[in-house]
């Protein structure tokens, strides 16, 4: 009986000589190899391939999965088709030679080939969009006493209300304020009545936690004063002014929405408020600057987060 004519009897009997190799899930290769009896069985042609040197495999590849049938060709040799499975394609490879263990060498060549360009082994990803900063509004009010140096011609206490709103460690404050310092004598020991009122806006960079924050401020101020000389002889001028400024406020909140507030500032005033009196010539007139252009502040009082 020809090889070509038993191919039958042969593949018949490959049914039971089968050496299809479970792999192992940390194995390189996951061969089904099918082979008549008496050519190199499976285990055969894996261990010709770990005994030459493998080339490096890359991170996270994937096992090189084929199937090797083995048969007689027609040219009374043998033949053996190796079938590569690869995640989107199937790629197949015939050799031909007049032994049987010849075809297990090519084969075994070409399993160590294809273990270099095996495909990375695709890892499920979660998409995670990107991190939105949440964007917290938070209102807040301060109540607050102070006392104030060269706002007014003279060391001046005032009242404070404020609100404001926190967002992404910022702050914006809007305030009003007035000073009702009363009688003082500036020229010549005459008294003058004074008031004054302000509003004005900060913005201030929050640092800190819950319990306690600290804010570099900058603000620009609105004022008005009202002045009322006692005697009729004394001159005084009514006041709009504009003023700047810096400051470091605090707060340490000792509950969840009260807290205990601190600050000190210092400016510009850019209209001062002039005061004088009238000479005996009666278009004789004397005035001074009694507001200076420099102030300092400090305050304290109770915040709430509302």
């Amino acid at each position: 009986m020809t090889r070509g004519a038993s191919s039958v009897a042969l593949a018949c009997a490959a049914l039971a000589t089968t050496a299809a190799r479970a792999a192992r899930a940390d194995d390189p290769i996951a061969l089904t190899w099918i082979a008549p009896p008496g050519c190199p069985t499976g285990d055969d042609v894996l261990r010709r391939v770990m005994a030459a040197e493998v080339p490096p495999r890359p991170a996270g590849a994937l096992p090189v999965r084929a199937r090797g049938v083995v048969r007689g060709s027609d040219s009374q040799g043998w033949l053996v088709v190796l079938t590569f499975q690869e995640p989107t394609s199937i790629e197949a490879r015939s050799f031909e030679a007049a032994r049987c263990d010849t075809l297990a060498a090519a084969a075994a060549h070409s399993l160590r080939l294809a273990l270099a360009v095996a495909p990375a082994t695709p890892v499920a990803r979660a998409v995670v969009p990107p991190r939105v900063p949440e964007l917290r509004v938070r209102p807040v009010a301060r109540v607050d006493v102070g006392l104030a140096l060269g706002r007014l011609p003279a060391l001046t206490a005032s009242t404070r209300l404020s609100l404001g709103v926190v967002f992404s460690r910022w702050r914006v404050e809007a305030g009003v304020g007035g000073w009702p310092v009363g009688q003082t004598a500036l020229v010549a020991r005459e008294s003058f009545v004074l008031r004054a009122w302000d509003v004005g806006v900060r913005l201030c960079r929050t640092i800190g936690s819950d319990r306690w924050e600290l804010r570099p401020c900058v603000g620009l101020d609105v004022g008005f004063v009202s002045v009322a000389p006692d005697n009729a002889q004394l001159l005084a001028t009514d006041s709009f002014w504009v003023g700047a400024s810096v400051g470091l406020h605090g707060t340490w909140w000792f509950a969840s929405a009260v807290g205990a507030f601190l600050g000190a500032s210092a400016g510009l005033n850019a209209a001062p408020v002039s005061f004088g009196f009238r000479e005996e010539a009666p278009t004789a007139e004397r005035t001074l600057d009694a507001q200076s252009l420099v102030y300092a502040s400090v305050a304290g009082g109770m915040e709430l987060r509302l």
